[in-house]
């Protein structure tokens, strides 16, 4: 079992203290989310993938902006999400029920972001 879970749960993490602790909006933690997992979002993993999902869903889901925007600014994260998740063989290092939440977070974001 890889951290798949473990990453997402990080990432959730991190992304409510922002909101909850420091009153950051939900676009201002998500940047500050990405610039703290900047070194583990330069590889091409499971771990970016989870963090990546995890971020642009608490945007897309509770953000009050126009997703337009929110799309723009987050457009580059989001073809980076869909570039791992489309090469890595998600059948060979996720379980079932890792691939089944990722596969909902995927389509939650492609439905928020599409053009």
């Amino acid at each position: 079992m890889n951290e798949f879970f473990e990453y997402k749960f990080l990432a959730m993490e991190f992304f409510y203290k922002y909101v909850c602790e420091e009153n950051f909006t939900y676009l201002q933690a998500g940047e500050r989310c990405l610039v703290d997992f900047t070194l583990i979002l330069s590889e091409n993993t499971v771990k970016s993938m989870a963090i990546y999902s995890t971020i642009l869903v608490q945007i897309a889901r509770y953000t009050r902006e126009n997703i337009r925007e929110v799309q723009k600014l987050f457009e580059n994260e989001y073809k980076k999400l869909i570039e791992i998740y489309n090469s890595l063989p998600l059948d060979d290092i996720l379980s079932e029920n890792e691939r089944e939440y990722l596969n909902d977070d995927i389509d939650f974001i492609k439905y928020k972001f599409k053009k």
